[in-house]
């Protein structure tokens, strides 16, 4: 396969309520099923499993900074999150290619966050953590 056909990092984004979120510089959509035991005395040495329910989170992390002026309304901050978190808040979150093209998957969903972490040391600039879930996920593919 080619490199053209790899979307690299730097070209996806998260998006939540519509606005970018700032100074973003990872992030992650994880899937899981639950397992459901399903052994009984007929299925021998190996245990077996069928799929639950599945659970859908994400989460982004980037580097912490005031923001002022037009940054203020172009960028997702950390205040914004807070105010999530702490009103219990839904939000619609958008993770994907940041000029979608052919093929190029983005994902949606809404939920809410339930984890704001910001730390710092002495030498580098803070940063922050935002995580949470989704009660609906539906994937839009790119023309």
């Amino acid at each position: 396969m080619a490199v053209i056909d790899k979307i690299l990092g730097d070209n996806l984004q998260f998006i939540v309520n519509g606005v970018l979120v700032g100074c973003a510089e990872s992030g992650s959509i994880d899937i899981s099923a639950k397992e459901l035991a399903a052994s009984c005395t007929g299925s021998g040495n190996l245990e077996q499993a069928v799929p639950g329910r599945k659970k859908v989170t994400w989460d982004v992390a980037g580097l912490f900074k005031e923001t002022s002026g037009d940054d203020i309304v172009l960028n997702k901050t950390v205040q914004d999150f807070y105010a999530n978190v702490m009103g219990n808040q839904e939000v619609t979150v958008v993770f994907g290619a940041s000029t979608p093209g052919v093929g190029y998957i983005n994902y949606v969903g809404e939920g809410y966050v339930k984890n704001l972490k910001l730390n710092a040391t002495v030498d580098e600039i803070g940063k922050y953590t935002i995580s949470g879930w989704f009660n609906a996920l539906t994937t839009v593919t790119g023309v």
